[in-house]
């Protein structure tokens, strides 16, 4: 099975990269996803955060409101980090027991889609990087397209890694600067490349 980490910045077209890659036939797994469902169904996990953070991180049915909860953590450094120490080891577990099950299932190409794969030390989980990137001008208007403020989209793309530090574990790098139609072009391209290593 070959695995590809799919990595980039917060709004560089990662999530849309996945989805075409997805439309060619390999499998994705969604990081984001994964701890989605860790904060949904680990009472570890959710004893933690109530006791770090309080009751205003819950809704009314008692599960973890992760809007709330990005509000405060995001808005420090120092809450980011103990949120990525506690759900990374978390995660990364269970995309390792996914990859075996996939293994298994002869599946021919996973492709992990995670934010902070190089931030997070996941590089050996995959056989090959591809980083998705975009100017920052454009990655501000497709957040605000998505809800975000300026001001809070800057501050997530602050505490992540940059674009330079990425491309030194690139194996492919992706610009995402392009109408959709040329990104599936070019994504198609890249891909067919790949599967004739």
């Amino acid at each position: 099975m070959k695995i590809i980490g799919l990595t980039g910045g917060l709004g560089s077209g990662k999530s849309t990269v996945a989805a075409v890659l997805a439309e060619l036939g390999a499998h994705v797994i969604d990081a984001d996803r994964v701890a989605h469902q860790v904060l949904a169904e680990n009472q570890g996990v959710k004893t933690r955060l109530v006791k770090r953070f309080g009751s205003r991180i819950l809704d009314l049915d008692d599960s973890i409101n992760r809007s709330a909860l990005a509000r405060i953590v995001f808005s420090s450094v120092y809450e980011t980090r103990f949120l990525n120490r506690l759900l990374h080891p978390l995660v990364r577990r269970q995309i390792e027991k996914s990859i075996q099950l996939l293994s298994k299932e002869g599946t021919g190409v996973l492709v992990i889609e995670a934010a902070l794969l190089i931030e997070a030390g996941w590089q050996d989980l995959v056989q090959d990087i591809w980083v998705t990137q975009a100017p920052l001008k454009i990655r501000l208007e497709r957040l605000e397209a998505r809800g975000f403020s300026q001001e809070t989209a800057l501050e997530r793309i602050r505490q992540q890694a940059d674009d330079n530090k990425r491309r030194e574990f690139a194996h492919v790098i992706i610009d995402t600067d392009t109408d959709l139609d040329s990104l599936k072009r070019n994504v198609t391209l890249i891909y067919e490349e790949y599967l004739a290593q």
